[in-house]
C-alpha cells in the first residue's frame, strides 16, 4: 500500500462548518470566529487579498502548504522496520494507496486566542481505481492556544511558533493514522473516556465520550462515539495538558456543550 498526499481541498459540504475562511492560496483555514469577530479584525488585509499577503510577515506566515512536508514525513516513518512491512514507496497499479487531503485548522477560543489543529482526511482507494474502500479522519492538535498577532503570539518572529507547531501536529497525526490504518487500534467499550476541551472549527468547548486508543507522555489518542457527519469526528489526538479526560460514567452524553 503506498500514501499519497493530495492538493485537494477538504470538502466544504462535509468537513467544515458554514462561515470558515479559506485563506487563499494556502492549507490554512480559519474557523470559530463565526458570529464573534471579522475576518479581518483577526487577519487584517492579509487574510483575504494575495499582493497583502506577499508584501507582509503576516501573510507569508499564513501561506502553508503541507503536502509536500506531510509526503516527506510520511516517507521517513515508512521507513521504519513496522510500517515498511505494510507501505511502500513504490506504487503498483494494482495496489491498494492511502489517499490523504490535509488542512491546518485555526480555531477561534473565546474572542482573542487561537489553536491549530492539523486535519487530515484519508480514503483508501484500490490501485488504479477512485473507489473508496474506506475513509476517516485524523485530527492533531499540540500545546495551548496563543494569540494570533502581537508579542509572543503565533505569528510573531516570522511565523516561527505557527509552523513549529503545525509541523509538530503533523507529524503525529501521519503516525497514528499509518499505524491505524496498518493495524487498527482496539475500538473497545471498556476503556470509553470522556475528553473535555476545545476541539477544530468550534469555538465553544465540548465534552465527548470516546474510545481510547492510545496514550503516550504527551498525547492522548481517542475516538469520539460520534457520526462522520459531524465535522470533528475521527481519531483526534490531543495534548494531555490542554483538555480534562477521565473514565467516561454510564450516564456521560455521548456530546456536551460545555457552558
Amino acid at each position: 500500500m503506498t500514501v499519497q498526499f493530495s492538493d485537494k481541498k477538504l470538502s466544504a459540504l462535509f468537513d467544515m462548518p458554514m462561515g470558515v475562511h479559506q485563506i487563499p492560496d494556502s492549507q490554512v483555514i480559519l474557523s470559530g470566529h463565526q458570529d464573534i469577530r471579522s475576518v479581518e479584525s483577526i487577519l487584517g488585509p492579509a487574510g483575504f487579498d494575495l499582493a497583502a499577503r506577499k508584501n507582509s510577515e503576516l501573510g507569508q506566515a499564513l501561506t502553508v502548504r503541507l503536502t509536500e512536508p506531510a509526503q516527506e514525513i510520511a516517507r521517513e516513518l515508512i521507513a521504519g522496520p513496522v510500517l515498511s512491512q505494510r507501505y511502500t514507496s513504490l506504487p503498483a497499479d494494482d495496489a491498494p494507496y492511502l489517499e490523504v487531503r490535509s488542512s491546518v485548522i485555526l480555531t477561534l477560543q473565546g474572542e482573542e486566542m487561537i489553536k491549530p489543529f492539523i486535519v487530515l482526511h484519508a480514503e483508501l482507494k484500490f490501485g488504479g481505481t477512485n473507489f473508496i474502500q474506506w475513509q476517516g479522519r485524523y485530527i492533531a492538535s499540540s500545546g495551548p492556544a496563543k494569540p494570533i498577532r502581537g508579542d509572543e503570539s503565533w505569528l510573531s518572529d516570522d511565523g516561527k511558533a505557527l509552523n513549529a507547531n503545525i509541523l509538530k501536529s503533523l507529524k503525529k497525526a501521519i503516525d497514528v493514522m499509518l499505524h491505524d490504518v496498518a493495524s487498527p487500534y482496539p475500538r473497545s467499550a471498556n476503556r470509553l473516556i470522556a475528553v473535555k476541551g476545545y476541539y477544530p472549527y468550534l469555538n465553544t468547548p465540548l465534552q465527548t465520550v470516546g474510545y481510547q486508543l492510545a496514550e503516550d507522555a504527551t498525547y492522548m489518542t481517542f475516538l469520539p462515539k460520534l457520526s462522520n457527519a459531524v465535522i470533528f469526528a475521527g481519531v483526534n489526538i490531543v495534548d494531555k495538558d490542554t483538555v480534562e479526560i477521565r473514565p467516561a460514567s454510564a450516564d456521560d452524553e455521548v456530546y456536551k456543550v460545555i457552558h
